[in-house]
């Protein structure tokens, strides 16, 4: 390439041709740069310019590296102050004296020594190179975020002021994607070909072929590493909270009970602990249920169930990374998989006892995954596990019809799937439940949306169609927004910049935000934000394929705008991941309307210990009714009742003494003085009571239960 050439596109602000060319397959460096730093874009694209742009190449550098300079400074004060200190100062903008003064001095010295130190370069290297100085400071201008970022992980900064913790984390997560994209703009500096060119002069053991495998295996690595360590550390995390007696009646003992008939020939759906008889089919249809007998009957206790939801929550990565790859990438695939994993709302829908939606994703995204491939048996029988899941999971098998319908490249077999997924939905929502049920189901959630006199879920949607201004004042209230938010930020909103992104926000808003006073829903320690993850993690791989494209014939910002969009989605999940989740910190997440609690303490063992010793005296058929936290430990038997609802007939009541109140606390207060039941068997916090034994006891129990 002629001299002339190069320097004429070094004074335009862009590499020679002959030093943009980066290293691929075997040539040196290319294992390295794939694993560690992915070739810079090196054209910038011409047609833009912002305001800052117009101002003088040397201006802009002192400018940007002087506000990077303060920022830096507020971030290092923060860092090197008392928790305490910090909390004062952010909450309440309280210091004493003189210490504010000396956080403004140690902010402008800053400012003042990065400013310094960029004109002292170009002094250096002469005034020529002020142009380069000013690409140097764009390029580290994501920097700028530094002194928000101590203050984003102190989590008792933000607890009960989620508003705030939620509007700046969004707004920080934006404007780093904007700077990683502008620092992604600027021309190349040689540094990966350098690094790249010094790591392969490190000895090694092995061959460039097997090198070449393994970066291409990595990702895939990742992707299953985040499965299993997500399968294991949630199933051990829920496992001991019900061995904390922290699980309850609703829902893990419900739907144990389910699963026990099913596996004992007893009736299809069965759930004592609705009452006598109950069949639950009414209320879901959860025919995936039929799926997990064969799993349960190895060990038929409610652990199964956890062991199971955990790992069906975590499996879902793979296909995730799966349909992903060939769109984004594997590297980007395998990022996307572990911001799912540490996505608090993945990790809400978990905590509490089991629920059918949170299965959804793996199959869903398997169905994805499969008719993207156009491996149709496959995809087959995924839709087909994931119609059985939940009757409201097949609003999701209807997403992935009109995926494929508009955007998969598959419009036939997308119509297909989508009116399959519509049919079953309003068939099984609409006509077979409520005929079985002999009313709606849950229509009650929606209640400030019924018209009056009805009560089925098609009068919501009356209101919904007929009145939409009525509709979104129930939207628009402070709950719902921080809930909105927490499903949002940590995509960085990406979805939403794609049509498929709204329409995969349709089962959220219908089966979450449409609820009405009734704040499980609109909360992360719910199975509810499944209807969110299931289907807005695929609509960012859909948008981000779309980010990755040509915008116009000089757009050179491809890679660089699917980077900065990863690393967004990287920072945002982690900031929300820390303080809603519970891999970081676990001061603020909650299982339903209970803390989260990690580690047995002796006490836990012990109440544990004295549990299983009074349940053990319980006949394994035997007729129980049981309070609200003990169920789920006896409810591997015919019938097993919600002592909160009655004792029903039942020939046994076990009950927690201590945490006794309320409805169950009347219950066996009355069979008690009455003696239709006397005691059999007590230890610690526990006591058993049989039908017609021996009331001896009654009376020494009854003194302790004032």
């Amino acid at each position: 390439m002629p001299n002339g050439d190069i320097a004429a596109q070094r004074a335009r602000g862009a590499e020679p041709e002959e030093n943009a060319k980066a290293p691929e397959g075997g040539a040196p460096g290319g294992f390295y740069l794939r694993l560690i730093a992915p070739h810079r874009q090196t054209l910038v694209d011409p047609t833009r310019r912002s305001a800052i742009e117009h101002l003088p190449p040397l201006a802009q550098a002192v400018a940007v590296l002087g506000l990077i300079g303060m920022s830096v400074g507020l971030g290092v004060w923060l860092l090197l102050q008392d928790r305490g200190v910090v909390h004062a100062y952010v909450v309440d903008n309280n210091l004493l004296r003189g210490e504010r003064e000396q956080l403004l001095l140690v902010m402008f010295a800053s400012a003042l020594a990065w400013s310094l130190a960029g004109l002292a370069w170009v002094a250096r290297r002469g005034a020529e190179k002020a142009e380069r100085l000013r690409q140097l400071a764009w390029w580290a201008s994501p920097l700028l975020i530094t002194g928000f970022v101590p203050t984003l992980f102190h989590w008792q900064l933000w607890n009960g002021r989620d508003v705030v913790f939620l509007t700046l984390a969004g707004v920080l997560t934006w404007g780093l994607r904007r700077l990683v994209l502008t620092a992604g703009a600027q021309p190349a500096f040689g540094v990966s070909q350098r690094l790249s060119l010094a790591l392969e002069r490190l000895p090694t053991f092995f061959s460039p072929k097997a090198r070449e495998r393994a970066a291409t295996g990595l990702p895939t690595l990742v992707a299953w590493l985040c499965a299993i360590g997500y399968a294991a550390f949630f199933a051990y995390r829920t496992i001991e909270n019900h061995h904390q007696l922290g699980t309850s009646a609703y829902d893990l003992a419900l739907e144990e009970n389910i699963l026990w008939n099913l596996l004992h020939g007893g009736p299809p759906f069965k759930s004592s602990p609705l009452g006598p008889g109950a069949i639950h089919f009414g209320y879901h249809a959860t025919i995936f249920s039929y799926v997990l007998v064969p799993f349960y009957a190895l060990y038929q206790h409610a652990e199964t169930l956890l062991l199971l939801q955990a790992v069906l929550i975590g499996a879902a990565a793979l296909p995730l990374y799966w349909f992903a790859r060939p769109q984004i990438g594997a590297w980007p695939a395998a990022i996307l998989a572990l911001a799912y994993v540490l996505n608090p709302a993945v990790q809400g829908t978990n905590l509490y006892d089991f629920h059918y939606p949170p299965l959804g994703p793996a199959f869903l995204w398997l169905s994805l995954y499969a008719l993207q491939a156009k491996r149709n048996v496959l995809a087959g029988i995924a839709i087909a596990l994931s119609l059985s899941i939940r009757e409201d999971v097949a609003a999701g098998v209807a997403i992935i019809g009109v995926y494929m319908l508009f955007w998969g490249r598959r419009p036939k077999v997308g119509l297909v799937v989508a009116l399959i997924g519509v049919v079953y939905f309003v068939s099984m929502k609409l006509v077979i439940m409520p005929s079985i049920l002999g009313h709606g189901a849950f229509s009650w959630m929606f209640n400030d949306l019924l018209p009056a006199g009805e009560s089925s879920f098609g009068s919501v949607l009356k209101t919904v169609v007929g009145n939409p201004a009525y509709a979104w004042s129930t939207l628009v209230v402070e709950p719902k927004l921080i809930y909105l938010l927490q499903i949002l930020v940590p995509l960085a909103f990406l979805p939403l910049i794609h049509p498929m992104g709204w329409v995969c926000t349709l089962p959220g808003v219908v089966f979450t935000l449409l609820t009405t006073r009734y704040s499980p829903t609109v909360s992360l320690g719910f199975q509810y934000a499944s209807h969110w993850v299931a289907y807005l993690f695929p609509a960012f791989a859909v948008a981000l394929a779309y980010e990755q494209r040509a915008q116009h014939p000089f757009d050179r910002l491809q890679r660089p705008r699917k980077r900065s969009w990863l690393v967004a989605l990287l920072f945002g999940t982690l900031v929300l991941s820390y303080q809603y989740g519970i891999l970081f910190q676990q001061n603020i997440a909650r299982a339903a309307w209970s803390p989260v609690r990690i580690g047995m303490t002796d006490d836990d063992v012990e109440r544990l210990r004295s549990l299983r010793k009074v349940a053990g005296s319980l006949p394994p058929l035997a007729k129980v009714a049981a309070s609200e936290r003990v169920l789920p430990h006896v409810s591997n038997r015919p019938d097993a009742y919600r002592l909160r609802d009655s004792i029903y007939d039942a020939e046994y009541v076990l009950f927690d003494r201590p945490h006794l109140e309320g409805a169950e606390k009347r219950s066996v207060v009355q069979v008690l003085r009455d003696k239709s039941f006397g005691v059999v068997a007590a230890k610690g916090d526990f006591v058993l009571a049989q039908r017609g034994a021996p009331t001896e006891r009654n009376q020494r129990l009854l003194q302790k239960l004032r």
